[in-house]
């Protein structure tokens, strides 16, 4: 698994990778330089690399930011030829049965995967709220990618913020409705104010 953060600590950072770690046979995770302790919470769990001094950062271009996120899992994990790779926020929670066998049973024709994302508005202990009006209801995203010989890893839509969270490779996408990807990052009212006045 790969992820992307900067300053999760006081976030779900530790609950996200708590949970999903347990799922994906190695986690990777790129920081774009946090302040606070989110690197050590991510050590904990997986592989941490920090951005350098003069990459460019994920508010000054996303493209260049994941291409460069994901040349260090490559560099790190050394994925081998077949091999999926998944991609999540450190606001994100996976929830299938058994991610190992859904991706093994993709046709090769097939070298990524889209998802149902549930954006969560709120949340208690016993219940979450989703947003479903409109687009919301509707999101799909591609989050798992095979290892190709022909794989670009700097194959970003290039785009300073949007550019998907994996290159866009052009090539034929699978759906997949039975597993989903859990986003909180709206959950809380100052989160959705942030990302308003960010986007």
């Amino acid at each position: 698994m790969h992820m992307v953060m900067k300053n999760e600590a006081s976030r779900y950072l530790h609950s996200s990778l708590s949970w999903n770690s347990a799922h994906f046979d190695g986690i990777h995770v790129y920081d774009d330089q946090s302040t606070d302790a989110s690197v050590q919470i991510a050590k904990s769990y997986s592989t941490v690399d920090v951005r350098p001094d003069g990459n460019a950062s994920f508010l000054e271009s996303e493209s260049n930011f994941r291409s460069d996120a994901l040349a260090h899992f490559f560099e790190k994990m050394l994925p081998e030829y077949g091999d999926w790779i998944v991609s999540l926020d450190a606001d994100e929670f996976f929830y299938f049965f058994s991610i190992r066998s859904k991706l093994s049973s993709v046709p090769e024709s097939f070298d990524r995967v889209s998802f149902p994302v549930r954006e969560i508005w709120s949340y208690s202990p016993n219940r979450l709220s989703q947003r479903m009006d409109g687009y919301w209801g509707s999101i799909k995203q591609v989050r798992a990618m095979r290892v190709t010989p022909d794989l670009d890893i700097g194959d970003f839509s290039n785009k300073k913020m949007g550019c998907g969270s994996l290159p866009s490779l052009g090539l034929p996408v699978i759906h997949m409705d039975d597993a989903e990807i859990y986003h909180f990052g709206y959950a809380n009212y100052d989160d959705r104010k942030d990302k308003y006045s960010r986007y």
